[in-house]
């Protein structure tokens, strides 16, 4: 993973958010995670089309926070997320058809 790797959600994922918390459900496994804020905030940017770059600059708008640490967190909660099989980390841009 890099910050030109593109995250996309799994298809079995269902979520919804709740006060500033996103709750997530594997529908494979019935396990459920739970998403503080910042956390909310970046599983909505997650569309199959933004870099990891691209979040963490938006993420940054939002929030008070050094580019460097939103990178690192962002990274990190990716990795988890990747982990628990929630979102898929794509290596590079999507094809566009036009």
């Amino acid at each position: 993973m890099n910050l030109q790797s593109i995250p996309r959600r799994s298809e079995h994922v269902a979520w919804s958010q709740i006060d500033q918390e996103a709750i997530l459900l594997n529908l494979n496994n019935g396990f459920y995670y739970t998403l503080n804020e910042v956390g909310c905030d970046a599983w909505k940017l997650i569309d199959a089309q933004r870099p990891i770059c691209a979040i963490s600059d938006e993420i940054r708008s939002l929030y008070a926070v050094e580019q460097d640490q939103i990178v690192h967190d962002l990274c990190i909660l990716f990795q988890e997320l990747q982990q628990e099989d929630l979102i898929i980390i794509l290596d590079s841009q999507p094809e566009r058809h036009e």
